[in-house]
Formats: structure tokens, sequence, C-alpha cells
């Protein structure tokens, strides 16, 4: 009988290339940079202008009254009716959590004065009003007047 010789096949193993999946992974992040700011404010309303400014680093409740009168808690619509017992279940026992109130300045004031007076009712006795912040406010009180 005759030996065959075993022929031996050298295996290569595939290799990974990592530079199109860094590159895909970068691209994802910079586009995740990007959109975020736009989905935490999807609401869109605008503000009326102030002077003073203040930032807060709890946790806190914002109700946003835009053009349309909607009504939005923590950027998911609620009816006006369900809108008190929302914020009373957000609270909890928590009764130190500021309540914000994001109204386009459009939205007339009778609405927000309802609004506040609903959420004193309610036992909420931090309420803020928010504004944007005007552009020369910055520069000084030199070209302001009252």
């Amino acid at each position: 009988m005759r030996m065959r010789k075993k022929s031996r096949q050298t295996l290569v193993m595939p290799e990974i290339v990592l530079t199109p999946l860094i590159d895909v992974a970068l691209t994802l992040v910079v586009i995740l940079m990007v959109v975020s700011p736009v989905i935490r404010n999807g609401i869109k309303i605008d503000l009326p202008e102030g002077k003073s400014m203040e930032v807060s680093a709890q946790q806190e409740i914002v109700i946003t009254v835009n053009r349309k009168g909607s009504f939005f808690v923590n950027s998911f619509e609620v009816d006006r009716a369900d809108l008190v017992s929302e914020i009373i279940s957000l609270r909890g026992d928590q009764t130190g959590m500021p309540v914000y109130i994001h109204a386009d300045k459009i939205v007339s004031c009778g609405t927000v004065v309802t609004l506040l007076d609903d959420l004193k009712m309610a036992g909420v006795s931090m309420v803020g009003m928010s504004t944007r912040a005007i552009a020369n406010a910055a520069e000084g009180d030199e070209n302001s007047s009252y």
C-alpha cells in the first residue's frame, strides 16, 4: 500500500479592519452630540426676555405652554384638565420641588395666571417663570431704560 502524504493547508485568519468601524462610531457620536439639544427642547416656544437668570441643579418640573395653548409637562403633552394631577403625581412627597413655567410670549396673561393659581391651590409653593436673557443685559445697564 501506498502512503499518502497529508497536505497541510495554511489557514489564514481573517482580520477585522478597525478603521471603518472607528469612523462609523465617531460619526454616530458627532450626530448624537448635534441632535441631543434639539431632542431636549423639542417644543418650539418664544420665551419673553428678562434680565435675571437663575440656574438650578436640582430636579425640577417644567410646564410648557406653546403658541397654540397646548400644555406640556417635561416635554410630554398633557390635557389642561389633567395638568395639576400630573404635577402632583410627579412631585410625590417632594414638596420642595420647583415647578418652572415656560410660556410663549404671545400666550395670554390670563392663561398663565390661571395656571399659577391652580398650582398654588394644589400646594406647589415654588413656581418660577422662565425667560431668555436680553442680548444687551450682558453689556451692562448703560443702554437700558425703564
